[in-house]
């Protein structure tokens, strides 16, 4: 019982090199030499949507220029749609966020709640475009470009994540 070898009792390693050390996992229980890897159908989306809206707000940003401070003008139009500097700092927002939560170990359920505003503000978008017109530059096709996005990340945080076999690595 009070073997301090014993696996899970921590044990005294201060006359040893300080080295990052995970109790005795051989490589094939948790290394990279396993034959399956992960792949996460989340990511992927949250990926593609994250640059395809940074793109989209940097293009809009460098049409509109800097010379002035006006968040509401000029009206530029990027991808068939019109874009204020406001609604493109937000779209860049909105990049930098999906890209930052697929990163790493992907957050399904904060992607799922991200995903559930944007579909909401393209539902609000789609029946009221004319309110956020002078700020936003908004149309129905604002609408329904958010609503797409929203669905997208909405249905890809429910498909399980896909395990595929690594190549080059044989068990």
């Amino acid at each position: 019982m009070d073997d301090p070898t014993r696996a899970g009792v921590w044990r005294d390693l201060s006359s040893k090199p300080r080295l990052i050390h995970v109790d005795t996992r051989g490589p094939g229980e948790y290394g990279r030499s396993s034959p399956r890897m992960r792949f996460d159908p989340l990511q992927l989306v949250a990926w593609l949507l994250g640059l395809w809206t940074i793109v989209t707000g940097v293009i809009a940003l460098a049409r509109a220029g800097f010379d002035d401070l006006a968040v509401f003008t000029p009206v530029v139009e990027v991808a068939g749609a019109p874009l204020t500097p406001l609604l493109a700092t937000l779209l860049l927002l909105l990049g930098i966020v999906l890209l930052t939560l697929a990163t790493g170990e992907v957050d399904d359920r904060t992607l799922r709640i991200l995903g559930v505003v944007c579909a909401i503000s393209g539902v609000v978008w789609l029946i009221e475009p004319d309110a956020f017109e002078p700020y936003l530059a908004t149309q129905t096709e604002h609408g329904t470009r958010a609503l797409l996005v929203g669905g997208g990340l909405v249905a890809a945080s429910f498909l399980p994540p896909l395990s595929i076999r690594r190549p080059g690595v044989r068990r």
